[in-house]
């Protein structure tokens, strides 16, 4: 008899700073999706492929759940409302932390089969304490499973993909055997470097903070990629926080950018970094779509 192949695609939805970023490189065992301490680091949708034995799935990590101020935090909400829509499965990630109800009343605006992940366990000692928490959330909503992991240890996240494999359909394979993702290197090279502002930069200046690569040159083995980018900010005086007394911020900014995309691609790169100013573009649909936030 022949085995049935199961395929579809699962977003990842929770709230700024749940881990759903980290959840994602997890499962995949790859750095895929741009990670920080600091909320709101994910601004587009991150795809990411996991094939196994008679299925695959493609994973969805979405921006958090924010009431949107501005429009590029509305571009950012239209990212998780298409998710939901799209997703054959919904995995929701939240902390054991009470109360429940904001995540709660978030989780019933999914509409696939959902699965509830309680991240961060590796923060509490006393495993006991989580069983009040499961049963508040038993009580409020209806998933079809219920899992304790952690993102970042890694613990439960297989028992966590068998439980989504099962709510899938059957169906094809939607990409090759060997890919990742649909996003190609001067995505994630941008995400890299965005997320080394996040690193290293204090206050509102990420957040205000857009990447785009505008040259890729990928060389042979004997001589390094070049790699041109254009850091864009808001303001005049954030400009010249980037770059730094005697360009010492943007020097470490591109040595740090650099470290993480030669881990990233494998090869050596030559990054040429430059700032430039891009007035009040977080409010502006036309410039939010010239920096690649696209609906």
């Amino acid at each position: 008899m022949k085995e049935i192949f199961k395929s579809g695609y699962a977003g990842i939805f929770g709230l700024p700073n749940a881990g759903k970023s980290t959840l994602l490189n997890k499962i995949l065992d790859f750095e895929l999706s741009p990670v920080s301490k600091k909320p709101q680091m994910t601004r587009n949708r991150i795809l990411g492929i996991l094939n196994g034995n008679q299925y695959q799935v493609v994973i969805i990590d979405t921006p958090g759940f924010i009431d949107p101020k501005y429009k590029l935090q509305k571009h950012m909400a239209n990212q998780i409302q298409k998710t939901i829509k799209d997703c054959d499965v919904a995995i929701y990630v939240t902390e054991p932390v009470e109360p429940i109800d904001k995540d709660v009343d978030l989780s019933k605006s999914l509409m696939s089969p959902s699965v509830l992940c309680i991240n961060k366990i590796d923060k509490i000692k006393d495993k006991r304490k989580l069983l009040p928490l499961i049963d508040s959330w038993r009580k409020k909503r209806d998933f079809e499973d219920i899992i304790l992991i952690s993102a970042l240890q890694g613990d439960n996240t297989e028992k966590l993909i068998q439980s989504v494999v099962k709510l899938l359909p059957q169906g094809p394979k939607y990409f090759e055997e060997d890919d990742i993702t649909d996003r190609n290197e001067r995505f994630y090279c941008s995400e890299i470097i965005r997320e080394t502002c996040f690193d290293i930069y204090e206050k509102e200046i990420p957040y205000s903070v857009s990447v785009v690569i505008d040259d890729f040159k990928e060389r042979d083995k004997r001589k390094k990629h070049y790699i041109k980018a254009s850091v864009y900010v808001e303001r005049k005086s954030q400009k010249g926080i980037i770059i730094g007394e005697n360009g010492k911020m943007i020097k470490k900014l591109g040595t740090v950018s650099r470290e993480k995309i030669e881990s990233f691609l494998g090869k050596s790169v030559f990054l040429d970094l430059s700032v430039k100013l891009m007035k009040n573009w977080k409010d502006d649909s036309e410039k939010i779509s010239k920096l690649g936030y696209n609906d």
